[in-house]
């Protein structure tokens, strides 16, 4: 991995956990999260005459991925309200990866090996 990647994926991660700790000391939540969550969408936005749009199959998914992050992003708040940042993140950013293994074989017919479902296991406790 090259000295960029590796700079780009580390400033991923920090803006991640930058944005999640504004979010829960902030006052009013759930006004910060649609403040947090529109400052990216601009972004997006912006970024859009540099990238080709989506094929027409790929829409649906991106329907059903908004629609999860919608409900994704209202069960942080009610877990941020409820605990602390030490404890609601790392479960919040470990559940997705072994969530998605489990429901990925019933759901897509994509069986894991059991060797990565140890990897997934890994991951997710960290």
């Amino acid at each position: 991995m090259s000295l960029t990647v590796f700079l780009l994926v580390l400033l991923a991660a920090a803006m991640h956990a930058a944005w999640n700790a504004v979010v829960k000391v902030a006052g009013d939540r759930l006004l910060t999260m649609g403040i947090v969550t529109g400052v990216g969408g601009l972004v997006g936005l912006a970024l859009i005459p540099f990238a080709p749009l989506p094929a027409p199959a790929s829409w649906p998914y991106l329907a059903l991925t908004t629609a999860i992050h919608v409900g994704y992003y209202v069960f942080l708040i009610l877990a941020y309200r409820a605990g602390d940042l030490s404890q609601v993140y790392p479960i919040a950013r470990g559940g997705s990866p072994l969530l998605l293994a489990l429901v990925s074989w019933p759901l897509l017919g994509e069986a894991l090996s059991a060797r990565q479902f140890a990897g997934v296991g890994l991951i997710s406790v960290g």
